[in-house]
């Protein structure tokens, strides 16, 4: 496959993760939280209850889509440096077990309000249903430290491969961080939520350039930009062409 179908493969995977984990996470999960009243809220999830029961299997694909997605970029991009790729890798799929993590607790308030058994089982369904909403919202915020994971050996590939515009692993840098900071901001209480919103700007303009970079398609590049890095020590650089036997 060439590097052009590579990215493309790429930016596609990435679609489907920005689609269905937006979905997901503003749409069912974002109309049924309403912050400090568990009765609303358990009203909500009754009401949602087919569309929370959707977003389970959209954040189940979406990550797997994100698991496939950092593999894809290890292929495109494990020439430029290998150790840099497979951080990628870990990254990713950092960031597509968190998803799953903070989905039990989805779908822990879902059964909460809408499974007779477990509703009659617990003192207080509204209360333990909204808990549970809370700390799926706040792992998803803290999970920028895993897209931070990823997005930090991106950039660095991303400014020497040679395959994207010049300032692009600059923008990956700065929204790599974005994320790490807003995670951070996410842990201290009381944090007001426009400050939260602002500090992923950066990143939402990072992932937005990238994934419409990758579909759009890539350079390729020629001379040393292509050529491999040596994945550490042991690795042999390779070997200057031998004249075949006259």
């Amino acid at each position: 496959m060439t590097p052009q179908r590579t990215a493309r493969l790429a930016g596609l995977l990435y679609l489907v993760v920005a689609v269905l984990g937006g979905w997901a996470h503003l749409v069912a999960r974002g109309q049924v939280l309403v912050p400090d009243d568990a009765a609303a809220t358990a009203a909500a999830v009754a009401a949602h209850e087919g569309a929370m029961r959707l977003a389970v299997a959209a954040d189940a694909l979406q990550a797997t889509a994100f698991a496939l997605f950092g593999l894809t970029l290890q292929r495109l991009l494990h020439h430029v440096h290998a150790r840099a790729a497979a951080a990628v890798v870990l990254g990713t799929w950092l960031s597509a077990a968190m998803v799953l993590v903070t989905l039990t607790f989805h779908v822990g308030a879902l059964l909460v309000v809408t499974d007779p058994a477990v509703h009659g089982a617990v003192s207080d369904p509204d209360g333990l249903a909204l808990l549970l909403l809370d700390l799926q919202d706040a792992l998803y915020g803290l999970a920028g430290v895993t897209f931070f994971l990823w997005m930090a050996p991106m950039a660095l590939l991303v400014a020497r491969s040679g395959m994207f515009v010049r300032f692009a692993g600059t923008v990956v840098g700065a929204g790599a961080v974005s994320w790490l900071v807003s995670a951070v901001v996410v842990a201290v209480a009381g944090m007001p939520e426009s400050v939260e919103t602002l500090l992923v700007v950066p990143a939402s303009v990072a992932e937005v350039g990238l994934l419409v970079h990758l579909l759009v398609g890539v350079r390729t590049p020629a001379g040393p930009a292509s050529r491999t890095t040596p994945a550490g020590p042991g690795t042999t650089a390779p070997a200057a062409q031998v004249a075949a036997p006259a």
